[in-house]
């Protein structure tokens, strides 16, 4: 069999719980791999801030300045966990993407995703902040290493040095009398390291801080593909389904005139090909605009130019979209209104 044969079928009930169900498992991952993003960033943060810890400079210079490959070690541990967070999202994606594609007309699966991509959804207007956040957050962590182990990097080590010396020269003083302060001690640990060897560290460190930061243009463009690819796939969908249009009834406030159906689809007539549900608003603005040849007709004739005239008349930007969508190249399409809320009564 060919390729150009080969025509999907649509998912059955037991195969979209499937599916669904695999959807959840990976949401539930995620949600898990965020607390523990979040935990290790307040452990590490109270760790740093804590009372008993060291100043910033001599944690990343410790161990005669070989500290700093452990900040780039973490550095690269963000990428791979950002990675695989995003890594998730998308699987998420493609799920929820392949199962509204084969989703049956009536699936309550494809009501349901409608419904929370709809301007009627609660959680639609947070969703958003939510996903950005899943990337902000460890990218923003990310730049704040970079510029603190470059900052690192690129000072004078004369200057780092005597800073370090500076900051491990304990301050503690005893006083012998009400007028005199002699220091006890005025070692330091760093009494050891020479500007030279800390050059030595720093150079050869600077080669695998670029490395690092290079590797930063693989979450990048994962967060991309998430982003830009992931929403125009989805809006070619919406199109193909036409399920954005599912729920418009409940923001238009305008009763519908008396005796016209509530689930409407249009079909191109010499296909049989649905093109997607409409408002009963929707077709009363067709009925009004359109020529009918009998009473009771239910199809009409198109052109591309009608169409212009349609938008002049105030025709709904989506009904507009989804009638040029389903227009021929030839510039001219045969179209059929059908009661759908008729449907279950029928099939009974």
């Amino acid at each position: 069999m060919s390729t150009q044969d080969f025509s999907p079928r649509l998912l059955n009930d037991k195969e979209q719980e499937t599916f669904r169900r695999d959807f959840q498992d990976k949401e539930r991952e995620i949600q898990r791999y965020i607390g523990v993003y979040l935990s290790g960033l307040v452990i590490v943060t109270g760790w740093v801030i804590g009372p008993q810890s060291r100043p910033i400079l001599a944690m990343v210079l410790g161990n005669d300045g070989y500290n700093v490959y452990a900040f780039l070690i973490f550095l690269v541990l963000n990428i791979v966990f950002t990675n695989f967070l995003i890594y998730k999202s998308l699987i998420i994606h493609e799920i929820t993407q392949f199962m509204t594609v084969l989703a049956k007309p009536n699936s309550s699966f494809l009501y349901w995703d409608s419904w929370r991509r709809s301007k009627e959804s609660a959680t639609k207007p947070v969703r958003y902040i939510y996903s950005a956040s899943l990337s902000i957050l460890p990218v923003c962590v990310s730049f704040l290493m970079i510029y603190g182990v470059w900052n690192v990097l690129y000072s004078d080590p004369a200057a780092l040095l005597n800073r370090l010396v500076e900051l491990d020269r304990p301050a503690v003083v005893q006083q012998t009398t009400e007028s005199q302060k002699i220091t006890v001690n005025d070692a330091s640990t760093y009494s050891h390291l020479t500007t030279t060897k800390l050059e030595q560290v720093l150079r050869r460190a600077r080669i695998w801080f670029w490395i690092v930061v290079v590797l930063h243009i693989i979450p990048l463009y994962f967060i991309y593909i998430n982003g830009v690819p992931t929403l125009r796939r989805w809006n070619s969908i919406h199109q193909l389904k036409r399920s954005d249009l599912l729920f418009d009834d409940l923001s238009n406030h305008s009763a519908p005139k008396e005796g016209l159906p509530k689930s409407i689809q249009l079909y191109d007539k010499a296909t049989g090909r649905m093109l997607g549900p409409i408002t009963s608003q929707q077709l009363e603005f067709l009925i009004e605009q359109l020529e009918e040849e009998h009473a009771g007709d239910r199809d009409y004739y198109l052109q591309r130019d009608m169409l212009d005239t349609l938008e002049r008349q105030g025709a709904d930007p989506k009904l507009m979209h989804l009638l040029r969508a389903a227009m021929r190249k030839s510039g001219e399409i045969e179209i059929e209104w059908r009661d759908e809320s008729q449907k279950g009564t029928n099939d009974e």
